[in-house]
Protein backbone atom coordinates (compact mmCIF):
# COMPACT_ATOMS: atom_id res chain seq x y z
CA UNK A 1 0.00 0.00 0.00
CA UNK A 2 1.46 3.13 -0.74
CA UNK A 3 1.47 5.92 1.68
CA UNK A 4 0.63 9.70 1.40
CA UNK A 5 2.75 12.72 0.75
CA UNK A 6 4.09 13.78 4.11
CA UNK A 7 6.95 16.09 3.67
CA UNK A 8 9.22 18.03 1.53
CA UNK A 9 11.75 14.47 1.20
CA UNK A 10 8.15 12.98 -0.31
CA UNK A 11 8.07 16.20 -2.84
CA UNK A 12 11.89 16.39 -3.65
CA UNK A 13 10.88 12.63 -4.66
CA UNK A 14 7.59 13.36 -6.98
CA UNK A 15 9.35 16.45 -8.54
CA UNK A 16 12.73 14.36 -9.28
CA UNK A 17 11.09 11.44 -11.35
CA UNK A 18 8.70 14.25 -12.68
CA UNK A 19 11.41 15.88 -14.52
CA UNK A 20 13.23 12.57 -14.94
CA UNK A 21 10.01 11.63 -16.98
CA UNK A 22 9.81 15.34 -18.55
CA UNK A 23 13.39 14.76 -19.75
CA UNK A 24 12.73 11.28 -21.71
CA UNK A 25 9.44 12.13 -22.89
CA UNK A 26 9.32 11.92 -26.77
CA UNK A 27 6.93 15.10 -26.82
CA UNK A 28 8.33 17.56 -23.98
CA UNK A 29 11.88 16.30 -23.67
CA UNK A 30 13.19 17.91 -26.89
CA UNK A 31 11.28 21.10 -25.82
CA UNK A 32 14.12 21.42 -22.63
CA UNK A 33 16.46 20.03 -25.08
CA UNK A 34 16.68 22.88 -27.08
CA UNK A 35 17.07 25.21 -24.25
CA UNK A 36 20.58 25.76 -23.69
CA UNK A 37 20.83 26.87 -20.62
CA UNK A 38 18.56 24.58 -18.66
CA UNK A 39 20.38 22.96 -15.82
CA UNK A 40 18.35 20.28 -14.05
CA UNK A 41 20.34 20.46 -10.71
CA UNK A 42 20.06 23.92 -10.12
CA UNK A 43 16.19 24.19 -11.63
CA UNK A 44 15.16 21.16 -9.12
CA UNK A 45 15.45 22.75 -5.69
CA UNK A 46 13.21 25.77 -7.11
CA UNK A 47 10.70 23.44 -7.86
CA UNK A 48 10.82 21.34 -4.69
CA UNK A 49 10.00 24.90 -2.97
CA UNK A 50 7.47 25.67 -5.64
CA UNK A 51 5.15 22.27 -4.90
CA UNK A 52 6.09 22.32 -1.52
CA UNK A 53 4.59 25.68 -0.83
CA UNK A 54 1.72 24.66 -3.08
CA UNK A 55 1.00 21.64 -0.98
CA UNK A 56 2.26 22.40 2.71
CA UNK A 57 1.94 26.26 2.04
CA UNK A 58 5.12 26.33 3.29
CA UNK A 59 6.29 30.23 1.40
CA UNK A 60 9.67 28.85 0.84
CA UNK A 61 9.15 29.64 -2.77
CA UNK A 62 9.50 32.88 -4.19
CA UNK A 63 9.02 33.71 -7.81
CA UNK A 64 6.68 34.21 -10.86
CA UNK A 65 6.14 31.27 -12.50
CA UNK A 66 3.61 32.94 -14.67
CA UNK A 67 5.77 35.49 -15.90
CA UNK A 68 8.66 32.39 -16.28
CA UNK A 69 6.50 30.72 -18.71
CA UNK A 70 5.23 33.14 -20.51
CA UNK A 71 8.91 34.25 -21.49
CA UNK A 72 9.54 30.94 -22.21
CA UNK A 73 6.37 30.87 -25.05
CA UNK A 74 7.58 33.93 -26.44
CA UNK A 75 11.13 32.12 -26.86
CA UNK A 76 9.79 28.57 -28.21
CA UNK A 77 6.40 28.29 -28.29
CA UNK A 78 4.24 26.08 -26.28
CA UNK A 79 1.34 24.27 -27.13
CA UNK A 80 -2.24 23.21 -25.35
CA UNK A 81 -0.65 19.20 -26.10
CA UNK A 82 2.22 20.38 -24.06
CA UNK A 83 -0.07 21.50 -21.17
CA UNK A 84 -1.92 18.45 -21.23
CA UNK A 85 1.27 16.56 -21.35
CA UNK A 86 2.75 18.02 -18.21
CA UNK A 87 -0.19 17.54 -16.00
CA UNK A 88 -0.45 13.68 -17.51
CA UNK A 89 2.61 12.98 -16.69
CA UNK A 90 2.75 14.51 -13.51
CA UNK A 91 -0.51 13.02 -12.25
CA UNK A 92 1.16 9.61 -13.43
CA UNK A 93 4.27 10.01 -11.59
CA UNK A 94 1.84 11.06 -8.30
CA UNK A 95 0.24 7.67 -9.09
CA UNK A 96 3.21 6.04 -9.14
CA UNK A 97 4.40 6.42 -5.60
CA UNK A 98 1.84 8.28 -3.43
CA UNK A 99 -1.92 7.48 -2.70
CA UNK A 100 -4.37 9.56 -0.12
CA UNK A 101 -5.85 12.73 0.44
CA UNK A 102 -2.28 14.84 -0.14
CA UNK A 103 -1.69 13.23 -3.12
CA UNK A 104 -5.13 14.21 -4.26
CA UNK A 105 -4.40 17.53 -3.49
CA UNK A 106 -1.26 17.67 -5.46
CA UNK A 107 -3.03 16.17 -8.53
CA UNK A 108 -5.68 18.43 -8.58
CA UNK A 109 -3.39 21.99 -7.77
CA UNK A 110 -1.43 20.83 -10.88
CA UNK A 111 -4.39 20.63 -12.86
CA UNK A 112 -5.60 23.52 -11.80
CA UNK A 113 -2.38 25.34 -12.46
CA UNK A 114 -1.76 23.71 -15.49
CA UNK A 115 -5.16 25.30 -16.92
CA UNK A 116 -4.47 28.58 -15.78
CA UNK A 117 -1.00 28.58 -16.85
CA UNK A 118 -2.27 27.34 -20.67
CA UNK A 119 -5.27 30.08 -20.22
CA UNK A 120 -2.90 33.21 -19.77
CA UNK A 121 1.02 31.71 -21.19
CA UNK A 122 -0.78 31.11 -24.66
CA UNK A 123 -2.99 33.83 -24.01
CA UNK A 124 -6.35 31.82 -25.08
CA UNK A 125 -8.89 30.08 -24.12
CA UNK A 126 -8.05 26.79 -23.45
CA UNK A 127 -10.22 24.48 -26.55
CA UNK A 128 -13.77 22.84 -25.15
CA UNK A 129 -12.94 19.87 -22.84
CA UNK A 130 -9.49 20.76 -21.94
CA UNK A 131 -10.03 20.94 -17.86
CA UNK A 132 -11.91 17.42 -18.63
CA UNK A 133 -9.38 16.11 -20.30
CA UNK A 134 -6.55 17.37 -17.53
CA UNK A 135 -9.02 15.32 -15.36
CA UNK A 136 -8.57 11.64 -16.80
CA UNK A 137 -5.15 11.23 -17.19
CA UNK A 138 -5.02 7.45 -17.57
CA UNK A 139 -5.74 6.90 -21.08
CA UNK A 140 -2.81 9.16 -22.22
CA UNK A 141 0.27 8.16 -20.91
CA UNK A 142 1.26 4.12 -19.70
CA UNK A 143 0.80 3.57 -15.79
CA UNK A 144 4.68 4.23 -14.25
CA UNK A 145 6.36 1.81 -12.40
CA UNK A 146 6.38 1.97 -8.51
CA UNK A 147 8.95 2.25 -6.66
CA UNK A 148 9.52 4.20 -3.08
Amino acid sequence: MKKDLQDRQDIELVVRKFYERLLDDELIGPYFAERKHFDLERHLPRMFDYWENVLFHTGQYVGNPLATHVQMNQQQPLSEQLFLRWVTIFHANVDAHFAGEMADQLKLRSRNIGYIMQMHVLNAQPTDGAYEAMLDTSKVIPTLGTTH
